[in-house]
């Protein structure tokens, strides 16, 4: 029963019920027990969610101290991501991802909603890969992942043996809602479970509506994607 609670990322492991306990107690010890709990994370959809002030920390200095939602607001504009990530290692004797780029439809990347949406991806290894995986995943404004596309050998050949390989990844027609977004990227030999390498809020890239009459239905985090749909109506 402490009076004041650290909680650091608790939320990021765990399943689904641990987290709902985890919420639970942290809510308890707050609200019925009257003690302060800290909760310290990068997910903003939780910070949102269980607290009503925020503090914002920037390699170990105190930048704002204020209600949530303003810091949550200063914490994204802050975090300006380059839509083309070039690797800083130059490496000869293992694998590894050297160039990662996520082409818009527009400048400034800026990708229109329901359009197609490509993402290269340019791997080095010295050898061949017994059984190569490149994945990708979107992450939202609230560090939420969206998506999780995932290319094996066995779908589609790479890295038989010593090079430079070009990957593309294509969707037809990205249906995320309006909102900024970034990639975590994840390169492995799948055959022996080996993890070559993991980067990490890469690729900003940020969607958007155009031409669209309905202004008053795209609200900030009101979904994370559209679905498609359509509507039918008659008089009774």
């Amino acid at each position: 029963e402490p009076d004041i609670l650290v909680v650091d990322e608790v939320l990021a492991v765990g399943d689904a019920e641990f987290q709902k306990k985890a919420i639970g107690k942290m809510q308890d010890v707050s609200q019925e027990g009257g003690r302060t709990v800290l909760f310290v994370s990068h997910n903003m959809q939780a910070v949102s969610a269980l607290t009503k002030q925020s503090i914002l920390f920037e390699n170990g200095s105190l930048i704002n101290y204020a209600k949530t939602n303003d810091v949550i607001n200063q914490y994204l504009t802050r975090k300006i991501i380059d839509a083309i990530y070039v690797s800083s290692n130059n490496f000869f004797d293992k694998p590894y991802i050297r160039r990662v780029e996520v082409k818009t439809t527009h400048n400034g990347n800026i990708q229109e909603h329901a359009k197609k949406l490509e993402i290269e991806f340019e791997i080095y290894t010295p050898f061949e890969i017994e059984s190569p995986a490149l994945s990708y995943q979107i992450y939202n404004s609230s560090e939420q992942s969206v998506i999780h596309v995932l290319n094996l050998y066995e779908e589609n050949p790479f890295c038989e043996e010593e090079g430079t390989y070009l990957l593309r990844s294509v969707i037809p027609k990205c249906m995320l809602y309006p909102d900024n977004y970034y990639l975590k990227v994840h390169f492995a030999n799948k055959a022996n479970k080996t993890k070559f390498e993991t980067i990490d809020s890469v690729c900003g890239f940020e969607v958007k509506v155009f031409n669209e009459l309905r202004d008053y239905y795209w609200y900030s985090k009101h979904a994370v994607y559209v679905e498609k749909n359509y509507w039918e109506s008659k008089k009774i």
